[in-house]
């Protein structure tokens, strides 16, 4: 059956017969590297897909640490705090020589003494209580 056949395609002679041979080797070949060449591009767009899939995850994942730094940045509100530093400051005039303290320094230090707030004399600001 297939020597009928193939005396058909080549009319019966052996050099019709290689070059039917060699042509069916041909395009047997022709449709194995189509084939590999499918099958290669087949893996090279799984890979291109797998590496969109990573990147879109990878994107929700900086959205989502975006979104909570911002929510963070939004909740947090800055705190003042208020510090006042006591300067000792020296007066010396011809008047205190033989004093330490006038009269505002007088009752600053009586108020300390007895563990009260000192009420402010001439307009001389309190030092705050530590």
């Amino acid at each position: 059956m297939i020597g009928a056949a193939l005396s058909f395609l080549t009319g019966g002679s052996a050099a019709r017969l290689v070059a039917t041979l060699l042509v069916g080797v041909a395009a047997g070949s022709w449709g194995a590297w189509q084939v590999q060449n499918w099958r290669q591009n087949t893996i090279e767009l799984q890979r291109i897909h797998r590496a969109a899939k990573d990147t879109a995850r990878n994107v929700e994942i900086q959205d989502r640490a975006v979104g909570t730094y911002v929510q963070e940045q939004a909740n947090a509100k800055p705190i003042y705090q208020r510090i006042t530093v006591e300067v000792d400051k020296i007066v010396e005039r011809p008047v205190y020589r033989d004093q330490c303290f006038d009269a505002d320094g007088l009752r600053q230090l009586g108020a300390a003494i007895a563990g009260r707030d000192a009420e402010p004399g001439s307009g001389q600001p309190v030092p705050a209580a530590r």
